[in-house]
């Protein structure tokens, strides 16, 4: 089997960091592996040398017209049609759908199956994702071109059928996950500890890049609640963007300054979680993230934000409410800053809901058993 794994762009997120570990155990159980994507690659590790790489250059100068970007973007098309027709692809598998709907047309006049896993909520598709998932016209496209769908958690699954007008004959579910072993807590790294003056406090901690809509914004306004009740609290943000300067004015404003800590972009996000108390998910859409699932299989309880019924639906994915953690609205702040108060005051109960996040992880978000899953879509559709 040959396996096309399609991407925008190779850089910090993680689509691109699951697309390069999709590629990496598919080549390790002996499936050929070719990924598309323009630019340099910036996660390391990156994809193993027995992957193919496929390079394919993107129009950026046309990134504000929307749908009608596809049209400016034909060029990829004719990249993708010359590489079918020179190599014996005999699946394509998107996970962006700016490049990637020029792979499902030329997978079409190939007669090649072509699939799509969505990473993200639609609450966070962009134009462009919205007008193809989720609009009539959108939805007649994808019937001609035969696209499938992966969804990686159940909500995803309810998400494409409810929401993106998807024919749930067309939707396949295999739940995201990590590595079990691989994530595993170890001792406290005391070079970091010290590095980020965080030896006297309990820290609870989110990664992800500074954007609006990560909702780092959200844990900063919860912390005067917070350190009323828990005074010895520091909350560190791994991570870096255009957000941060926004943020660090937040926490001045709040008079929380001292007890906020902007690491920038760092690449050992394994030792930072492993010091967390609390692994705090605030993105809007909170669905299925790595990190949080990474934190999961560290023993780590979870904090989720949710702003309305469709968010706690989102996390409840991963929070079973009151076990591994609890789900806390977005509004009013205090709410969320009091619960994570109360729940680093009570260090067994913390211990026993870390232990839940990890048999959670185990039963359902183990990365071994999803890359199985996946492969076993591939054949039933060549079948």
């Amino acid at each position: 089997m040959h396996v096309l794994l399609v991407c925008n762009l190779m850089t910090l997120g993680g689509a691109e960091r699951y697309l390069i570990d999709l590629a990496n155990s598919l080549v390790s159980r002996g499936i050929e592996v070719t990924m598309a994507f323009g630019g340099s690659v910036m996660h390391k590790p990156g994809p193993v040398e027995q992957v193919k790489h496929l390079e394919v250059n993107r129009f950026t100068k046309f990134g504000k017209l929307g749908p009608f970007r596809l049209l400016f973007d034909w060029p990829i098309g004719v990249r993708f049609g010359r590489y079918l027709r020179e190599n014996k692809v005999d699946i394509i598998n998107t996970v962006m759908l700016d490049t990637g709907i020029w792979a499902w047309f030329s997978g079409r006049m190939s007669n090649i199956p072509v699939f799509h896993t969505p990473m993200h909520a639609f609450c966070n598709y962009s134009r462009q994702e919205k007008w193809l998932i989720g609009t009539a016209v959108g939805a007649n496209i994808i019937k001609a071109l035969k696209a499938k769908f992966i969804a990686v958690s159940d909500y995803l699954a309810w998400e494409l059928s409810n929401l993106g007008n998807i024919s749930v004959d067309n939707i396949y579910t295999s739940c995201l996950g990590v590595d079990i072993e691989k994530f595993k807590p170890t001792e406290p790294d005391k070079q970091l500890i010290e590095e980020f003056n965080l030896s006297d406090e309990s820290v609870i901690g989110t990664i992800g890049r500074l954007y609006h809509v990560k909702g780092c914004h959200k844990v900063i306004a919860s912390m005067p609640s917070l350190l009323q009740i828990y005074p010895n609290t520091k909350l560190v943000l791994v991570g870096d963007g255009p957000e941060r300067e926004n943020l660090e004015r937040q926490a001045r404003e709040l008079n929380v300054q001292n007890n906020v800590v902007f690491t920038g972009w760092r690449t050992d996000t394994n030792r930072f979680i492993n010091i967390f108390d609390i692994y705090i998910v605030a993105t809007d859409g909170p669905n299925l993230g790595l990190s949080a699932l990474q934190a999961m299989a560290q023993y780590k309880p979870l904090v989720c934000y949710a702003k309305d019924q469709l968010e706690q639906r989102m996390a409840s994915d991963t929070v079973n409410e009151g076990i591994n953690g609890h789900i806390v609205p977005v509004s009013p702040p205090d709410e969320a800053g009091a619960v994570m108060g109360q729940m680093l005051k009570d260090a067994e109960e913390l211990k026993k809901m870390g232990l839940e996040s990890r048999r959670l992880a185990e039963s359902k978000f183990d990365w071994n058993r999803h890359v199985s899953n996946v492969i076993d879509i591939y054949n039933s559709c060549l079948r």
